[in-house]
């Protein structure tokens, strides 16, 4: 091979592979909006909040008991 067939050949496997890269991290905003046609279900959410809630409220009652303390 010549020097510049193994350029040539360096050359269009690198722009090939990018392509497939950039391909890679398309797709996700290409598939967005197929995506968002389906309702959002944020039960799993709104379990989290009234965790966090209920946690907040057993804290302030430990720190009103002096169970804990304020730094």
């Amino acid at each position: 091979m010549t020097l510049f067939s193994t350029f040539g050949l360096f050359v269009t496997l690198s722009l090939l592979i990018a392509l497939i890269f950039a391909l890679i991290a398309i797709m996700p905003w290409l598939r967005a909006p197929r995506l968002q046609s389906k309702p959002i279900d944020n039960q799993l959410l709104d379990i989290n909040v009234a965790v966090f809630r209920e946690r907040l409220a057993e804290l302030q009652t430990d720190k009103d008991s002096g169970t804990i303390r304020a730094c």
